[in-house]
């Protein structure tokens, strides 16, 4: 089964934080992945494939400084074996 989304990426100093959001409305927040450095993004996201122009424009985005956003389709379990969902705290019983 595919999924449709959105990747957010972010530069933390000198790694780079991955965040998918769903095009669902309604669907859970997910915990990020994280990339120790560029060079490692890059091949990360080629795997989810992301190459050519996109590339080209995520990395010039990143190196500015801002947030670079691409539009993704993958399946449920790439997308399951990158980002975890994020539990919520459970209360004290």
């Amino acid at each position: 089964m595919q999924e449709e989304g959105t990747l957010s990426i972010v530069r933390r100093g000198v790694t780079y934080q991955v965040r998918y959001a769903s095009y669902r409305p309604y669907d859970c927040d997910y915990l990020p992945y994280v990339c120790p450095d560029e060079d490692t993004l890059v091949a990360w996201l080629q795997q989810w494939g992301i190459q050519g122009w996109a590339l080209q424009q995520a990395r010039a985005t990143l190196q500015k400084g801002s947030v670079a956003v691409l539009p993704v389709v993958c399946s449920v379990v790439q997308r399951e074996t990158a980002f975890p969902l994020h539990e919520a705290p459970r209360r004290p019983g």
